[in-house]
């Protein structure tokens, strides 16, 4: 996958690197924000408003995705403010005592990514052409769920090491860098996207045929629904862990290691069994291979192969979420229409946050945890089986 990127355009290349150093320091931040809020008010309910304050500007998404347009800011310089805000905000972080002033720093820092995201996938777009967009895409993925995993280990040594706030000097370093290296990437490109046949011809051919419109709907239906069913193991976890284990803590680090290799294993996989595949069809295989583990595991989560299903779990969803991004691009016409939709998946997937968030806290009981785990995923099976029936009715 790194070999990929290497011998990509040079655009490409800097926005791999500034993405990594960017997203290391999102991930480390995930460790000192909650430790830093707790130090300044003692109260665990504070941090839980801090995890709110996160989510809360992605809501709106479709509406601050558009702000950089009517503002006649351009994809790249809308990026580059982005992270040139946020360096500024974290170093802000080390200097407030109020938990009031941490709230409105985090929706800003908030605010900044969820603009910065479609703006990003749109000029990954512009910058790619079809016959590698889904490996790049791939690559992207990989990069993200590797800083997923390296970020709070390395938050957390630091914040040991040296306090808080060294690790959030440290984010406003990585966001200054990012700012700084995005400087290289030209804000308009022409990418030749006529080097013979490529192999996701078949994907571009079924989507000229097809309602672009239509398909853009059933991707983003399928993705907030199963994004509902993967996003409750957030809550399901760590109180499955409690009740069901002794070393809850152990277990707990466990299943969310199982989970996180697993996304790490679906990207490893994905140039070798799915790139250049019917995007839609193997979209759909791989959301039901993903939300059958879901299922096995809310039945056996007390069972030695739990681990499994997690990992299964993982794999499909990075899978399915290399297929989605990749699709969705070419199915946008141009950059303003590649901004909307991504700024639309950006605040469904919040939406999703919030509706698992919401049933897990209605669930108290182990069996209880069987049964929405079972609603979620048939109704997740469900969405795919209209959507693929549709999608072949059409073909």
């Amino acid at each position: 996958m790194m070999f990929t990127v290497l011998r990509a355009s040079r655009p490409v290349r800097v926005l791999y690197i500034a993405r990594g150093i960017s997203e290391i320091g999102n991930w480390c931040a995930n460790i000192a924000l909650p430790m830093l809020i707790y130090e300044v008010t003692h109260d665990v309910s504070a941090t839980a408003l801090m995890v709110c304050c996160r989510f809360a500007p992605s809501l709106f998404s479709v509406a601050l995705a558009q702000l950089p347009q009517k503002m006649g800011i351009g994809t790249l310089q809308a990026m580059r403010l982005a992270d040139l805000i946020r360096a500024g905000l974290f170093v802000c972080y080390i200097f407030v005592d109020s938990k009031w002033s941490m709230f409105a720093i985090t929706c800003a820092v908030s605010l900044c990514r969820t603009v910065e995201m479609p703006c990003f996938y749109s000029l990954l777009r512009a910058n790619t052409n079809s016959i590698n967009r889904d490996v790049i895409n791939n690559s992207f993925g990989f990069l993200q769920n590797l800083m997923m995993v390296l970020g709070p280990v390395a938050g957390g040594f630091v914040v040991a090491q040296f306090g808080a706030e060294a690790v959030l000097a440290l984010d406003a370093l990585s966001f200054a860098a990012s700012f700084w290296l995005l400087r290289d990437v030209p804000s308009v490109i022409e990418v030749n996207d006529k080097e013979g046949i490529s192999k996701n011809e078949k994907n571009r051919t079924a989507f000229s045929d097809l309602s672009a419109k239509h398909l853009a709907i059933g991707f983003l239906l399928i993705d907030i629904s199963s994004g509902v069913a993967f996003g409750s193991l957030n809550s399901l976890l760590p109180a499955i862990a409690q009740l069901q284990f002794d070393s809850s803590s152990i277990q707990y680090g466990f299943l969310q290691s199982s989970l996180t290799i697993g996304l790490l294993f679906g990207n490893t996989i994905y140039g070798r069994l799915i790139s250049g595949s019917d995007c839609v069809k193997s979209y759909c295989f791989v959301t039901y291979l993903a939300l059958g583990a879901y299922l096995a595991f809310g039945y056996r989560y007390a069972s030695g192969i739990s681990f499994i299903f997690l990992f299964i779990v993982g794999a499909g969803n990075a899978i399915q979420d290399v297929l989605l991004i990749t699709s969705l691009q070419d199915l946008a016409r141009d950059e303003s229409e590649s901004i909307s939709l991504f700024s639309i998946r950006e605040s469904l997937q919040s939406v999703a946050v919030v509706i698992s968030t919401l049933l897990v806290s209605l669930f108290t009981s182990i069996a209880m945890f069987s049964i929405l785990v079972t609603g979620l995923g048939v109704f997740s099976i469900m969405m795919v089986v209209v959507f693929q029936l549709n999608y072949l009715r059409k073909m």
